[in-house]
């Protein structure tokens, strides 16, 4: 959990909302998956479990990164929204155009992604954003965008920051 600069409370809830959507199709199309969803929530909530226990049991530890490292640090809403639009477009370019410049995340300043697994990326995002009647589909996207958030709400100066956005 410490490593991932509270990604992980990202994470979970983008799992736990597609669970809930896969289920409620499911229902739609008359599939029995009641007891699928339901094991799939318990599972979700034991691998979760020791997060969890150690964010109650320490918080200062574990939410303390987040913190030091928010745009929203000594600023107001007003003077990090501009922050936070340039953030978004680096975070949004990291995959096939700039990445992050930290030598322990990325070659620095590479794309994150070589050019096959981008161009298969942006065909499956097409894909997802093409079907996105389907729920199963349109997590993938919010997906995306979720995961990069724990990024893009960082300090501007180290945007892109792939390690913050590792879940996407």
């Amino acid at each position: 959990a410490l490593w991932f600069y509270g990604a992980n409370a990202f994470f979970l809830p983008v799992i736990a909302v597609g669970v809930v959507l896969v289920g409620w199709q499911r229902r739609q199309l008359g599939s029995p998956g009641r007891a699928g969803i339901a094991l799939a929530l318990g599972g979700l909530l034991l691998v979760a479990a020791p997060v969890f226990a150690d964010s109650l049991a320490r918080p200062d530890v574990v939410f303390s990164r987040a913190e030091t490292v928010s745009v929203f640090r000594d600023r107001t809403l007003a003077e990090a929204v501009p922050m936070l639009g340039e953030s978004l477009g680096k975070h949004l370019a990291m995959f096939h155009l700039e990445g992050d410049q930290n030598g322990r995340h990325n070659l620095p300043g590479e794309p994150m992604l070589d050019w096959g697994t981008g161009v298969l990326m942006l065909l499956g995002l097409a894909a997802a954003l093409h079907g996105a009647g389907n729920p199963a589909l349109a997590v993938l996207p919010a997906w995306l965008f979720v995961m990069l958030l724990p990024g893009i709400l960082s300090l501007p100066f180290e945007a892109p920051q792939a390690l913050r956005a590792i879940g996407s």
